[in-house]
C-alpha cells in the first residue's frame, strides 16, 4: 500500500512539474486586444435631452435620386429605341438579341439600386451609455411597405465588419473605412457599404452628408464602445439637424 501511495504521489509531482513548463503563446484566439474594444474620446460630445448624441445626418438633394437612376433609366430607354427601329438587322444580326440581353442587364442594375436604397442611412445617433447606436433610415415609405422598421438599435460591437476567411464571400462595394484618418478611393461613388454581422447585412452610408463624426463613426463601426465620462458630455436643449437641413 505504501509502495502504491509512493508511486501516485510521484505521478502527480511529475505532472505538476511538466504543467508549471508550458508555455502560453499568443494567438487570435486567447488574446483580446482591449484597445479594439473601446474606445476613449477626449473632446465633448453634444447630448440632446432625449439622451442620443447626433453622429451623421444625411438629407438628399432634388436632385440625387434622377442622377442615380439616370444611369440605367437613360441607356434602357436608348436601347429600347434602338429596339424598335433595329437599324443595325442587315449587317450586324446578332445586335438584336445582344440589345434584349443589355435591357435585362439594366432591368437588373435598376432592381439593385432600388433594393440598396431601402438601406439608405439618414440618421445615426450614439446613446448616452455608449454602447448602443440608432440608425434611421431615408426610404421610410418603401420599408414601411416591406414592412420593414424605420429605425433599429444595434449594440456597438455587433457592428464590427466580419472577419473575411477563405470561405466567406467577399465584401462587395465601396466598404466603409476602418480606419482614421481615411483615404476615399473611390471619391464619386455615392454611399459607403457598411457590412456587420456577416456579408449579406449591410448599411449604405452616404458621403456627402449635411453632418457627419466621421472620426466617431469609423470607431463605433469598428465595435468600439465609446467611453464617456461627464467632461465629455455637453447638453443642448435643440434638435440639432435642425441646424444642417439647408447644407
Amino acid at each position: 500500500m505504501n509502495r502504491y501511495l509512493a508511486h501516485r504521489i510521484r505521478n502527480v509531482l511529475a505532472i505538476s512539474q511538466r504543467a508549471d513548463s508550458v508555455t502560453y503563446r499568443p494567438s487570435k484566439n486567447n488574446v483580446i486586444d482591449m484597445r479594439n474594444t473601446t474606445y476613449r474620446i477626449d473632446k465633448k460630445l453634444e447630448f440632446e435631452k432625449d439622451g442620443r448624441c447626433l453622429l451623421y445626418y444625411y438629407k438628399p438633394r432634388i436632385y440625387t435620386s434622377p442622377l442615380l437612376y439616370s444611369r440605367t433609366v437613360i441607356p434602357f430607354l436608348a436601347i429600347a429605341k434602338l429596339i424598335q427601329v433595329n437599324p443595325f438587322y442587315t449587317w450586324f444580326p446578332a445586335a438584336l438579341p445582344l440589345m434584349f440581353f443589355a435591357e435585362f442587364y439594366l432591368l437588373r442594375r435598376m432592381y439593385k439600386l432600388k433594393k440598396n436604397m431601402r438601406y439608405v442611412v439618414s440618421h445615426i445617433y450614439l446613446h448616452k451609455d455608449g454602447e448602443t447606436l440608432e440608425i434611421y433610415y431615408e426610404n421610410k415609405l418603401w420599408r414601411k411597405l416591406k414592412s420593414d422598421n424605420i429605425s433599429n438599435l444595434y449594440y456597438i460591437p455587433s457592428m464590427k465588419t466580419p472577419e473575411r476567411t477563405e470561405e466567406m464571400e467577399p465584401l462587395r462595394g465601396d466598404v466603409f473605412p476602418e480606419e482614421y484618418p481615411y483615404t476615399d478611393l473611390h471619391p464619386t461613388g455615392y454611399a459607403w457599404k457598411k457590412y456587420y454581422r456577416n456579408p449579406r447585412t449591410f448599411i449604405n452610408i452616404p458621403k456627402y452628408a449635411n453632418y457627419a463624426d466621421w472620426e466617431m463613426l469609423v470607431h463605433v463601426f469598428k465595435g468600439r464602445i465609446i467611453e464617456l465620462g461627464k467632461e465629455n458630455i455637453v447638453e443642448i436643449d435643440y434638435d440639432k439637424t435642425s441646424r444642417y437641413k439647408d447644407l
